[in-house]
């Protein structure tokens, strides 16, 4: 038999070689842990926002997650819990399983924390915001946007032009004028010639009341009615009144304001929060999602709650009624000025106002003022127009946005009967924009802040009410993650970024 010895050197030899192996495996193992960590992270990031809230993306095609699981505050937590969940798959390959199984690493998660995050309604909703924009731009395409984009900036800077010179004639004033005008006539002390007119030169209106001898007026028909008074009358019976005399299919429904995402103080995001572009082309993108998605007064819409969400978007108020009357009180802007500029330009019109204000202001015994009864009576006859135009429009019909002889409907004479519906049946124009266009002029002329926000209460409501989920919360809906795992391989702590979201550049 043969005996054999190692020396001490060859011992120290394969102590080192021994250590650089076992240092080498825990390197391996490290570096294992490192991939399986990074892994673990993306997993359970694209697990967690393949949960994507449904009814929003079926409904308006926009990605969130409810991190309020219907509820409605956020939950954090419960996010952290479900990536550790889902991060576990990758770290631990026999969970779920009936057999273990184990990496090389054995790498342990000790822990999972939010770091950042964006709800949608953070900084006036801009994750909200560019999902809409990017939605519509998919919808529209860049060509057909920007052709509507140089109409409706065409049609809002006549809208524009027109409404300037309304405020100029200062219809106000010269209301006030013929008020003082009737009082003095009626108050046999004050109606005198040069009393009235010192009222009339501390008046706005004095550059038409320059006439200083009495002309001869044509005598009055016998059936003859102040058409002035009349407007006055249609006037105090209101917007709505005036033009839906009668519509029982009216909504009287209501909504609570103060729990909606513009009434109520919202939960906020934290980290990385990234602002919206503004500009005329995003408003008019969500003006367009707008109007694709929620009904307005001519869509007749049959769901719960508000019928008229368009013109929410504009009035703001809590009923649908109070939301139409402030449509249609603006839209009565829109089209008094423009029938006011054409009866002021048209001769046979304006010759028919001076002989009619000829007749009344003899009427009135201040045949001098005849031309301020003439201006007036054309703003009253442009008003009774404009009545006819809201009727027409909300009927379905198209109206011009700059009248010509052909598209008129109303004559002089036929305004007392507006006060008893005898011209109810308004005429529509083959030419002209139907009452949704005007919807858009309007919407134009809000901020893309104000729309967005809009656009928010609206499709939150919608979600709360008609899909029966009345805790629904947009405050608590994520757009985008920043989170940071922790996991530790033979005593070694490993920690780990990772972000994820919907609409997150790359």
């Amino acid at each position: 038999m043969k005996r054999g010895s190692i020396t001490l050197q060859l011992c120290l030899v394969l102590g080192l070689i021994l250590s650089l192996v076992l240092y080498s495996i825990r390197s391996v193992r490290i570096a294992e842990g490192r991939v399986l960590l990074s892994c673990a992270g993306e997993q359970s990031l694209y697990s967690l926002f393949a949960q994507y809230e449904r009814d929003l993306y079926e409904d308006y095609g926009l990605l969130f997650l409810d991190g309020g699981y219907s509820g409605r505050d956020l939950k954090p937590g419960e996010l952290c819990r479900e990536l550790l969940e889902a991060a576990e798959y990758i770290t631990d390959p026999g969970k779920g399983r009936i057999l273990p199984g184990r990496t090389l690493s054995g790498l342990e998660l000790s822990d999972c924390e939010l770091t950042g995050f964006q709800l949608a309604t953070d900084l006036e909703g801009a994750a909200f915001r560019r999902q809409v924009c990017r939605e519509m731009k998919g919808s529209l395409g860049v060509r057909a946007l920007e052709t509507l984009r140089e109409k409706l900036d065409q049609q809002l800077q006549i809208t524009r032009e027109q409404e300037d010179y309304w405020e100029a004639s200062d219809p106000e004033g010269t209301l006030k004028a013929y008020e003082t005008m009737k009082a003095g006539q009626a108050d046999p002390e004050a109606s005198s010639v040069p009393a009235a007119a010192a009222v009339f030169r501390a008046d706005p209106v004095k550059a038409v009341l320059t006439a200083e001898e009495e002309p001869v007026s044509p005598e009055a028909p016998e059936d003859f009615e102040n058409p002035i008074e009349t407007v006055l009358n249609l006037r105090r019976l209101g917007i709505l009144s005036a033009a839906v005399p009668e519509d029982p299919g009216l909504s009287g429904a209501e909504a609570d304001t103060g729990d909606m995402v513009s009434g109520r103080l919202l939960q906020k995001g934290m980290g990385m929060l990234r602002e919206a572009e503004d500009g005329l082309a995003d408003r008019v993108l969500l003006m367009e999602y707008l109007l694709e998605n929620f009904p307005c007064y001519t869509s007749r819409d049959s769901g719960e709650g508000l019928k008229y969400q368009v013109e929410y978007a504009i009035g703001g108020k809590d009923k649908d009624v109070d939301n139409l009357k402030s449509v249609l009180t603006k839209l009565l802007l829109i089209r008094e000025a423009s029938n006011f500029i054409f009866l002021m330009k048209d001769s046979e019109k304006s010759a028919e106002a001076d002989r009619t204000a000829m007749i009344l202001s003899t009427l009135l015994r201040v045949p001098q003022m005849k031309d301020l009864v003439s201006l007036l009576l054309k703003m009253c006859w442009a008003y009774g127009e404009s009545i006819m135009d809201l009727r027409a429009l909300l009927a379905g019909g198209k109206i011009p946005l700059i009248k010509d002889r052909d598209s008129w409907q109303l004559s002089l004479g036929s305004l007392a009967g507006m006060l008893f519906g005898l011209e109810g049946q308004a005429r529509s124009s083959e030419e002209g924009l139907n009452y949704t266009w005007y919807l858009r002029l309007l919407l134009c002329m809000e901020s893309s802040s104000h729309l967005t926000e809009a656009l928010m209460d609206l499709t939150e409501y919608n979600v709360r009410l008609r899909k029966g989920r009345p805790d629904f919360s947009l405050d608590s809906c994520v757009e985008s993650l920043e989170i940071r795992l922790t996991g530790r391989v033979d005593g070694q702590e490993l920690f780990l970024t990772r972000s994820y979201g919907y609409d997150m550049e790359d």
